[in-house]
């Protein structure tokens, strides 16, 4: 089967099988092979499958919504998901892990929406087989790769396998002969970037945190497409399986402020809104390194922050809670903690406008923040989702 004919079996398997006609899915992939694999003919079979015919009342154009455990990401149409598992496959033909394809997921959920992007500025463009069109510069493709900037011709570049190529680069890219435009493979130590950043050194982007507020939804995408975990970073790492916990299960506003800009500053961490009072749990098992009730690194009293050990590149990994109010901290400096423990409960102490946890994870040392929205994916909770808090065992 060609890659595009399987791409195309993957962007089939992209949707909820809740549908009384889930089940005509491996019949209509040999169909595809028969019919070819444009975007119009996986449209129709997607709409006959997903809606047992034309009744699309609860369904967008492009086959509703597509769900990842739970998170959710709305108005995937058959052309994207074709396009992100075309992305995989090139991912995984190079050997590279899941953070690296979540980096490149969220990259073209940035740039184009997944979408093969075609551009007046190339009227060659609009000949090929394209999914819309852009007019930013002379920009191209789902990754909004520019010709002028020798990222390849205008044919090549249309070529959504060839666009994630050059995204990724390395020794075996397309553009490795030359040494430029560089990919994400030829900077030195993109494993231990986070997912914006290994971004941003390929892209060079204006506003780079918009890619990490499209992590979620790749991660989501990725996990559908070859059903894997990522990482918290593009190349990887993390601790080994255990008990993981929210840290705020009863949370009332999930912020999606990491990265976001202050005054001066980025925001190191997630902002989880909640009652004053509300429990304040440790994510997983871990010793306490640091209680303050006084501003410490930048940080409003009090916090805390619990050591978890470290991960497979040997990096510490710690988790920091902050706003807490004197009465509001129940551990001390040294004392063990588990999965789920209440650690303290949520306040409004120092530099903050409502009762809320600012949560935190550092990996290699103090300070060495990551977003942990995809950190705490990886290890089975998502930030976002509230939940209802954890019930004492009666024994």
């Amino acid at each position: 089967m060609s890659r595009k004919a399987q791409a195309a079996q993957t962007a089939l398997s992209l949707v909820p099988q809740t549908r009384p006609f889930a089940g005509l899915v491996p019949l209509v992939v040999p169909v595809l092979a028969v019919l070819g694999t444009g975007a119009a003919a996986v449209m129709l079979l997607l709409v006959l499958v997903v809606t047992g015919g034309f009744d699309t009342a609860d369904e967008t154009a492009g086959g509703g919504s597509l769900a990842c455990g739970d998170v959710e990401v709305t108005d995937l149409d058959a052309a994207q998901a074709q396009n992100a598992a075309i992305v995989v496959d090139v991912a995984q033909e190079l050997g590279l892990n899941e953070g690296a394809m979540v980096t490149a997921l969220a990259v073209g959920l940035t740039e184009s929406r997944l979408r093969n992007l075609a551009n007046p500025a190339h009227p060659e463009s609009m000949d090929l087989p394209h999914d819309g069109v852009g007019t930013d510069h002379d920009s191209v493709n789902v990754f909004q790769q520019r010709p002028s900037q020798g990222w390849g011709s205008v044919a090549e570049l249309m070529d959504p396998a060839y666009a994630a190529r050059a995204f990724f680069g390395g020794p075996d890219g397309p553009n490795s002969s030359r040494g430029w435009p560089d990919g994400l493979l030829d900077f030195p130590g993109w494993e231990d970037l986070s997912v914006v950043d290994a971004a941003d050194q390929v892209q060079v982007s204006v506003f780079p945190q918009r890619v990490g507020d499209r992590v979620p939804a790749a991660r989501a995408i990725l996990a559908q497409i070859a059903n894997i975990t990522c990482e918290p970073v593009a190349g990887g790492g993390g601790l080994g399986e255990g008990s993981w916990s929210h840290p705020v299960p009863e949370f009332s506003i999930y912020w999606g402020n990491y990265g976001a800009q202050r005054l001066g500053y980025d925001h190191a961490g997630e902002d989880l809104a909640a009652p004053t009072g509300t429990p304040i749990l440790a994510i997983t098992d871990g010793v306490v390194a640091h209680v303050s009730c006084t501003s410490w690194l930048g940080r409003s009293p009090c916090q805390v922050v619990i050591d978890h050990g470290d991960n497979s590149h040997g990096q510490s990994i710690q988790s920091v809670y902050v706003h807490m109010w004197p009465t509001g901290v129940d551990v001390h400096k040294g004392q063990s903690v588990t999965a789920g423990q209440p650690i303290g409960s949520v306040g409004s102490n120092g530099n903050s406008t409502g009762a809320h946890l600012h949560f935190e994870i550092w990996i290699g040392g103090p300070g060495q923040n990551v977003d942990p929205t995809p950190f705490m994916a990886a290890h089975g909770i998502d930030l976002s989702e509230r939940r209802a808090a954890p019930v004492p065992d009666p024994g």
